[in-house]
């Protein structure tokens, strides 16, 4: 009889006992998918944020691009116009220059048209007891 006893008392706690290893197991489960889906969502988070970051880099990276880009060419711009610049102030300066060697040069053709006017002048009083100077001679002009 203990034994039908024993079997009877048994069997509550067994079920007892199993009801409660499958309530834990059921928690247990409930507790696993919620890791699983906050896994999830932590992978998509970090997909769309590893995304946001690539776009984000690109942008910087488009930006810094135009940036260099838009420097070089002003650095080439501005070069290109000082050399312009110094260019026209040369042509500037050739065309005094041409302009004061012209007036020096015609100086030069009226001193020597006036000395030897006065040459001429003093040799027509002098006669030809006056030394001739070839600079001031007209040249010689032989037909052969």
């Amino acid at each position: 009889m203990e034994e039908a006893l024993s079997g009877e008392l048994e069997a509550p706690f067994k079920a007892e006992y199993e009801m409660k290893i499958h309530e834990q197991a059921e928690k247990f489960n409930q507790e696993k998918r919620k890791l699983e889906e906050e896994k999830r969502l932590f992978g998509e988070s970090k997909e769309q944020e590893e995304e946001r970051f690539r776009v984000e880099t690109a942008k910087q990276l488009i930006r810094e691009k135009t940036k260099i880009e838009k420097n070089a060419i002003e650095s080439v711009e501005e070069k290109m116009r000082a050399l312009r610049d110094e260019n026209e102030k040369r042509k500037a300066e050739d065309k005094a220059m041409h302009r004061i060697w012209a007036e020096r040069e015609k100086q030069i053709w009226v001193v020597q048209e006036n000395i030897s006017a006065l040459f001429g002048s003093i040799k027509g009083i002098a006669g030809t007891s006056l030394q001739s100077v070839d600079v001031l001679e007209l040249p010689d002009t032989k037909i052969d």
